[in-house]
């Protein structure tokens, strides 16, 4: 039996991994998978990215792709860029001969994704957010299938292409029902997470307020790993100022593994963080509380689309970054925890997003 080569790229390693382990158990030695990504955060930010960290962990082959970032204004050097991405992505096309592309999505993608439509490789891509920013619609239109997360996304795309299959999610917490306690109290558990890289402006509010959460509340913190702002050591150092009770009722670091993230998601009460699409869709799949945090620049205006689902679900609130202060959060926190004692209504989302995401890849795959 012949491998049958697959490359996965794009922003969002947490949707790819669910796929990769299901193709990885279920179909051993069918398939060889590669990865097309950004090793370090960013060009200013060096600090190895998390996407590296956990695609390394799963010693599945990565080849760095240097893609620029396009905003609204046209630089350039960005097109110069891209064109050069593009070139380095039809060398490794060549050099790995890949039967599919598997796209998720981001200016990071579309270099491959263009040089795959050259080369005649056939392409899927999957659309996290609610919106489609100018990336995808672009890869959209090169792609052989466009697999999208939200009904509402459907329109942005082909109706011979879209097909509507949820975010694959992991089956720690497709299978939420056994929550693990991490701490020996009954007291409220926050996890506060800035994304996979951190958030530098809510570590901030957190350094100020963190002392008189901890006094009624276990705090979970995921500060991301910056080599200029190097917060994960200033809340060290915050740490040991603590009294004993206090410390222990404080976990922190850089970066959690996926896994360690869905459980400390399952175990939490309310969510302060970003609003990035994957986390927007756990918070719904599982009915946790969240205060959301957008970026304010984000492509689209899609992290304060995707919080505004979970916003319109009755399970969370937002708090524009402008508005961000330690009072505000403060008198956030305190009307989520009144609202967690209500019920919710079930909501309706796709759970086997994994398994329909494997079948959209059997059927552009050369059959043997």
């Amino acid at each position: 039996m012949k491998i049958k080569k697959i490359i996965f790229t794009g922003g969002h390693q947490t949707s790819a991994i669910p796929v990769i382990e299901e193709l990885e158990k279920y179909y051993l030695g069918k398939y060889k998978i590669y990865w097309f990504g950004h090793k370090y955060a960013s060009s200013i930010n060096k600090s190895v990215s998390a996407e590296y960290k956990q695609i390394s962990l799963l010693e599945i082959p990565f080849y760095p792709i240097y893609t620029p970032k396009f905003y609204k204004q046209f630089i350039p050097l960005s097109l110069i860029k891209l064109i050069f991405a593009v070139f380095q992505s039809i060398e490794l096309l060549l050099k790995i001969k890949p039967s599919l592309i598997v796209s998720f999505g981001g200016y990071l993608a579309v270099p491959v994704v263009i040089a795959a439509y050259i080369l005649r490789i056939k392409i899927l891509t999957h659309e996290q957010t609610v919106v489609a920013g100018w990336a995808n619609k672009v890869i959209g239109i090169l792609a052989n299938r466009v697999l999208v997360s939200w009904e509402s996304s459907l329109k942005h795309f082909s109706k011979s292409k879209a097909v509507l299959v949820g975010i694959p999610l992991s089956k720690n917490i497709v299978r939420s029902n056994k929550i693990e306690k991490l701490f020996n109290n009954n007291l409220t558990t926050l996890f506060i997470t800035g994304g996979k890289q951190g958030a530098h402006t809510i570590n901030e509010t957190i350094f100020n307020v963190l002392p008189r959460l901890l006094k009624s509340h276990n705090v979970i913190h995921q500060t991301g790993s910056h080599s200029v702002y190097k917060d994960l050591e200033k809340f060290l150092n915050l740490k040991e100022s603590l009294n004993t009770k206090l410390k222990k009722r404080y976990l922190v670091a850089d970066y959690f593994l996926e896994s360690e993230f869905d459980k400390i998601l399952i175990s939490s009460d309310i969510v302060i963080s970003r609003s990035g699409a994957h986390t927007v869709y756990k918070l719904l799949f599982l009915r946790k509380f969240g205060i959301l945090i957008p970026i304010p620049k984000s492509s689209h205006n899609e992290q304060m689309l995707n919080a505004q689902e979970l916003k319109n679900s009755h399970l969370g609130v937002i708090i524009k970054q402008k508005d961000l202060t330690p009072k505000t959060l403060i008198k956030k926190l305190e009307f989520v925890k009144k609202m967690s004692k209500k019920n919710i209504n079930s909501l309706n989302l796709p759970n086997n997003g994994v398994q329909k995401f494997v079948e959209e890849i059997e059927k552009l795959l050369p059959k043997t």
